[in-house]
């Protein structure tokens, strides 16, 4: 049997024993919840964007700070791919150009009526708007930037002195256009009004009509295209070797199974080739729309050319695809995933037990040996 004085050191061990396990097991739950604490701080909240339709640019320019400054961002709601682009026509008459595209029936409008009907594409021209246009489609809203139209700059017409030459500066004159010319008479004569050689800082446009002056201007036609301007090659001046055609020249409209027109870039700037130039034809028809179709033809294709002179844009350009400025901001459309600061994970169910089973033991101990 043992001694009272083993005995009594037996209990102290296994009251040391139990004591230790208790606070250990007290401490690792300290520290596991102190760990999981730590590392749920790092795990970055989620905030997920209910949208009805197209956020303004205060809304989306918030998201987006969010989103730089580390917190995830999802949207989600109703916000179709929608685009509306808008731009002056490069004439002297106040209308505005409108491209549009969305997935289904668009509708164009003003902030007084609607504008006019689209089915998923096209192009209006317009009067100018009351505000920016707006393209709906359900929801959604694009508006179109209006830039600030310049006045165009004049057009240089060269050439020789006939029926083509003189109705097709009338046409743009009646317009508005304002057209410096040099007319060869023959015998090194000429009619001219006002500069006589393509002068980029002048001069948006030059048209030539006959061959024998694209090729003496040939060298100067390209500096002048290449710098921004716009070439119109009419007549014989079409089939001259002054900035020849290429295969991928761009189609502009056909008549019975001919080309009527081709357009290319060179450099910055346009060439356009209208081979068959008769249309003093129209002018011989009298007054009336023959008259008037002569000018708007020389004046919508004159504008083909000339290069866009425009000011700083009205509105916010990222207004005209709201869908895309928002996926650039902020990713794809995601569905709500929210997710809030992770509490600590829960501790072994076994735990508190056996904390609570090792301090009762260890005051049993105490009390059968009659000590507090």
């Amino acid at each position: 049997m043992r001694s009272p004085a083993e005995s009594l050191r037996r209990a102290w061990r296994i009251e040391g024993l139990l004591r230790g396990a208790a606070l250990a097991a007290l401490a690792v739950a300290v520290a596991a919840s102190f760990w999981q604490l730590r590392r749920g701080s790092d795990v970055p909240t989620t905030r997920h964007a209910e949208l009805g339709g197209a956020p303004d640019a205060v809304l989306r320019d918030s998201l987006a700070a969010l989103a730089r400054a580390g917190r995830a961002i999802t949207w989600s709601g109703p916000l179709r791919a929608v685009m509306a682009v808008a731009e002056p026509l490069r004439e002297p008459l106040p209308a505005w150009r409108i491209a549009a595209v969305g997935d289904s029936a668009l509708e164009l409008r003003d902030s007084l009526d609607v504008l006019d009907s689209l089915n998923v594409a096209g192009v209006v021209v317009t009067e100018p708007t009351r505000g920016a246009p707006q393209l709906r489609e359900a929801a959604s809203v694009a508006l179109a930037g209006m830039p600030t139209p310049a006045a165009p700059q004049s057009v240089l017409v060269l050439g020789l002195v006939g029926w083509e030459t003189r109705f097709a500066m009338a046409a743009l004159e009646e317009l508005g256009w304002s057209v410096d010319a040099r007319l060869e008479l023959g015998r090194g004569r000429s009619v001219t009004q006002g500069a006589t050689t393509p002068n980029r800082a002048r001069h948006g446009v030059v048209v030539v009509f006959d061959s024998a002056t694209a090729r003496r201007d040939a060298a100067a036609l390209e500096r002048f295209v290449r710098a921004g301007g716009g070439v119109i090659l009419a007549g014989s001046a079409a089939a001259s070797r002054a900035l020849p055609a290429r295969a991928d020249s761009v189609i502009l409209s056909r008549g019975d199974s001919s080309v009527v027109a081709r357009a290319r870039r060179v450099g910055r700037g346009r060439v356009l080739a209208l081979p068959e130039a008769e249309t003093w034809r129209w002018r011989m028809q009298g007054e009336g729309a023959a008259v008037e179709e002569h000018r708007r033809f020389w004046s919508s294709f004159v504008g083909m050319a000339a290069p866009a002179a425009l000011g700083a844009p009205q509105a916010d350009a990222r207004a005209s695809a709201p869908r895309a400025a928002l996926t650039q901001a902020l990713g794809p459309e995601r569905p709500d995933a929210r997710r809030s600061v992770p509490t600590p994970a829960t501790l072994p169910w076994w735990l508190g037990p056996l904390i609570l089973l090792a301090l009762f033991a260890e005051w049993a101990s105490r009390r059968r040996r009659g000590v507090p």
